[in-house]
């Protein structure tokens, strides 16, 4: 075993990442991953980043929905770094965001993305409602680069 293992590890580093993928249909599926996603890392006080259209989020979820994720992000003491389109006025957050919000005609985003650690969530918020909930350090560092990018930016 001692001569095994490392070879079998260096095997899976030639191989690159596997990601693991699980998806959900509908609002209700969203909802159902939006919690899951919270509620995947144990980690308290970590970096989160998003790109968000506010206003298909309020189309989708209720006031009452919307307040409980951001709970369950502040019991975890999650600081969020955001990129956003709005088509009226600015959207207020809380102290402990960065938020950019973006012209929703040049740039339009028509899905929720967030990333935490190696987790993301991707929601397509137009007629059919659809998440992923990814587990990939590849993915989640790609996107972090370029919302921290975009950022940087303003």
């Amino acid at each position: 075993l001692k001569d095994i293992i490392p070879q079998i590890k260096s095997i899976q580093r030639e191989q690159g990442e596997r990601p693991v993928i699980k998806t959900f249909q509908g609002r209700d599926g969203a909802i159902s991953a939006y919690t899951e996603f919270f509620n995947f890392s144990n980690t308290i006080e970590k970096e989160g980043y998003n790109i968000l259209n506010d206003d298909l989020l309020t189309e989708v979820f209720t006031e009452e929905e919307k307040r409980e994720f951001r709970e369950l992000r502040k019991n975890k003491k999650i600081k969020t770094v955001v990129v956003y389109n709005k088509e009226a006025g600015e959207r207020p957050f809380e102290e402990n965001r960065v938020a950019l919000r973006i012209d929703n005609k040049q740039y339009p985003i028509m899905c929720d993305i967030s990333v935490i650690d190696d987790n993301v969530i991707i929601s397509t918020l137009g007629k059919n409602i659809s998440s992923f909930l990814i587990k990939s350090k590849d993915l989640a560092d790609t996107l972090i680069s370029v919302i921290t990018y975009i950022t940087d930016k303003k």
